[in-house]
């Protein structure tokens, strides 16, 4: 958006001596910027949308989650449930699908989609959820990013923790809740 109302002060559109050749051509390139800066405002909005959470199961959110995922980006995901995962509250069903949301994101942006997985758990009154890739990896060290630690901040804020595990094998993010074993 800046670039096409930067471009609206050029020569081309303010100097009256400018061909009314050149004037069309700088008017269709603002245009095509702005329908780019459009599509990508559209696809963060979409992203940004939470589907009905809150009466879902969580194994139905995870699926969700996936399926999502795998539609936008035209990839597989791997998602391994157990027979029975524990009922949570919206806080806790949200956090969980923005963290896999999230998870995949980077799964596939940074780690080129390969070896796409989600993993759920439940042990000794812990669920875990995992999200995995096989890709390059990153340096911890070089910090989260934005997106993890806004990740990390959500589920800490509910009580859990969160991990971070990478190295040039791949990456994987791990959630832990405490959860009420259910019989």
């Amino acid at each position: 958006m800046a670039l096409a109302a930067l471009r609206m002060d050029s020569p081309a559109l303010v100097d009256p001596a400018t061909s009314s050749t050149l004037r069309e051509a700088e008017i269709a390139g603002i245009h095509k910027t702005l329908g780019e800066a459009m599509r990508e405002i559209r696809g963060i909005c979409n992203g940004l949308v939470l589907p009905q959470i809150e009466t879902q199961a969580i194994a139905d959110i995870l699926r969700l989650a996936v399926a999502e995922h795998e539609r936008r980006t035209s990839t597989n995901v791997l998602l391994t449930l157990p027979e029975r995962l524990p009922e949570l509250g919206t806080s806790e069903k949200i956090s969980i699908y923005r963290f896999v949301q999230e998870g995949l994101n980077n799964a596939f942006r940074h780690g080129k989609g390969k070896g796409q997985q989600v993993r759920a758990t439940t042990k000794g009154g812990k669920l875990l959820v995992e999200v995995v890739d096989t890709g390059p990896g990153f340096d911890p060290a070089r910090s989260e990013g934005l997106g993890l630690a806004g990740l990390r901040e959500r589920i800490e804020s509910i009580g859990g923790q969160f991990e971070t595990l990478t190295g040039p094998g791949g990456t994987r993010l791990v959630i832990t809740l405490s959860v009420e074993e259910q019989p």
